[in-house]
């Protein structure tokens, strides 16, 4: 997490092999690897946007002022800094809103199950690394047939 904010970390260091195939191929890994983060970050921008619909919410969304709403990142930039791209993803908690009490809940307030199936469970990331990953195999599958 960094500065109030979810964020959706790649290591380029952790797809290795795909990496050194790519740039074997003469293929851009930057420009890939911000491609395949931007989706996945635009992927989680929409399911939380759906997690926090009205029928979701306590009180089917009753007392909702759309702050929650608008406190989730939208069109983040990506930063590098190494071998690590990184982008905001999810709420800024910095911003108002209720985000991080709906996703884990309160002792007078159950949790939003949808958000916290997608920011406690692992299976909804591993969805997200195969994404990714699924990303990096068609920009070396183009590089081999001499796309760019």
């Amino acid at each position: 997490m960094a500065e109030g904010k979810n964020t959706l970390r790649l290591d380029v260091a952790a797809f290795l092999p795909l990496v050194k195939r790519l740039e074997h191929l003469d293929g851009d890994v930057k420009g890939t690897v911000n491609k395949a983060l931007k989706m996945a970050s635009k992927k989680v921008t929409e399911d939380t946007e759906a997690a926090i619909a009205a029928p979701n919410l306590p009180a089917k969304g009753d007392y909702a002022t759309g702050a929650t709403m608008e406190s989730i990142v939208r069109n983040p930039e990506i930063e590098w800094q190494g071998s690590v791209a990184s982008v905001p993803v999810g709420f800024d908690f910095a911003k108002e809103g209720h985000g991080g009490y709906l996703i884990a809940g309160t002792p007078k307030m159950s949790r939003v199950e949808p958000l916290f199936e997608m920011y406690r469970r692992k299976k909804y990331m591993k969805e997200i690394d195969e994404m990714i990953q699924d990303e990096l195999e068609q920009a070396i599958a183009d590089a081999m047939e001499g796309k760019k």
